[in-house]
């Protein structure tokens, strides 16, 4: 069974740079680089995700993290980013839920190559520049779409940022502000910090937020909280100088529209199959039985696949984690690369099965 419409379940490419068994080697048509700069309190720490390792776990475990933060309030391994084919995938593993995408709080972030945006882990703010770190230069905001859904969106209210003869629009996607090349609107102040606040959609309406751990100014009033964005607006003070900030239409009813029923809801898992592997991708409860996989029709999951056993596996589903258990199969199971007899799964992790190789993660 094929995963979702949006193109998560095609068969595509995640190369995982870790020692021992590996999925495919990554096609050069999939093979993207992205940045991902983490905003220190008075500096930024680049880090690249290079076409030779299109996943990256960012956590406070030196061992098991690409990108290691000094940040207490996050897990050992809580964010995964992927590289899925012609989109980038976010997927917070952590023990508990402590990552925001573009302002918003939630498990999984979904979003195509060209995604510049917003991402808060824990207490830590970073910058994520894809499609090769490329910069925006539209007067639209529109590459950064979340992809929720594919609809059009109807444009009944947007985010509208104007300063320094600059002016941006969004229906969907976050603004960001500051002397940074990777911001929408680029001040042109040398004193105004590199990312100085976004502007974001929410499922309660508009706002804006400092970016980083700093305060920002708004209406001559110093905050370091996010601030909502009003058909009267609002004027921000950067570098001295000011931008000034509104929402053109209903923030209320087009919230509604960006975020149908309150946002998306991750409460259960699909294995996505990657490229070379003959079967195809599944999906899985949150919560119940434990569900068989193996070689023969009588199990809930049946691979056509010869290097797989009759009932080779089990899985458990159980809340953020699967608990996947080997049963004694000939070729056995793996997880990252390390064979397993038992062992508790999180998305973001890649799982391989007799000839099949599965990216773990959130429907």
């Amino acid at each position: 069974m094929s995963a979702d419409s949006r193109g998560v379940g095609t068969k595509t490419i995640v190369a995982d740079p870790r020692e021992g068994r590996q999925p495919p080697a990554a096609g050069e048509g999939n093979r993207k680089q992205a940045a991902l700069l983490v905003l220190e309190k008075d500096s930024i720490s680049p880090h690249t995700i290079s076409a030779d390792s299109c996943i990256a776990n960012v956590g406070t475990d030196a061992e098991e993290c690409d990108i290691v933060l000094s940040d207490g309030s996050i897990s050992k391994k809580q964010l995964v980013v992927m590289n899925v084919g012609m989109h980038w995938m976010f997927v917070d593993c952590g023990l508990k839920d402590l990552s925001w995408f573009d302002g918003v709080k939630r498990r999984q972030q979904y979003v195509p190559l060209e995604y510049h945006g917003v991402v808060r882990t824990g207490t830590t703010y970073m910058v994520f520049l894809g499609a090769d770190g490329g910069y925006p230069s539209a007067e639209t905001v529109s590459v950064k779409s979340d992809f929720d859904d594919d609809t059009e969106l109807e444009e009944i209210g947007a985010i509208a940022v104007s300063g320094f003869g600059i002016n941006k629009r969004s229906l969907k996607p976050a603004i960001l502000i500051g002397n940074h090349d990777g911001c929408d609107l680029k001040v042109p102040v040398d004193s105004a910090r590199p990312f100085y606040a976004f502007a974001f959609w929410h499922p309660d309406g508009a706002f804006i937020e400092p970016l980083g751990n700093h305060s920002i100014v708004i209406d001559g009033k110093e905050t370091s909280e996010r601030h909502a964005i009003t058909t009267e607006g609002c004027t921000l003070s950067v570098g001295g100088q000011e931008v000034t900030v509104k929402v053109e239409g209903d923030p209320k009813e087009h919230a509604q529209q960006v975020f149908p029923g309150g946002g998306a809801k991750y409460e259960n898992f699909a294995l996505t199959a990657l490229s070379e592997s003959i079967d195809d991708s599944f999906y899985l409860p949150g919560f119940g039985r434990p569900v068989t996989i193996g070689r023969s029709a009588s199990c809930d999951i049946s691979l056509n696949d010869m290097a797989v056993s009759r009932e080779h596996a089990q899985i458990v589903p159980a809340g953020k984690t699967l608990n996947l258990i080997d049963n004694f199969s000939a070729n056995g199971t793996y997880v990252n690369g390390v064979k397993i007899t038992k062992a508790r799964v999180r998305a973001g992790d890649i799982i391989e099965i007799g000839d099949n190789f599965f990216l773990v993660h959130y429907t």
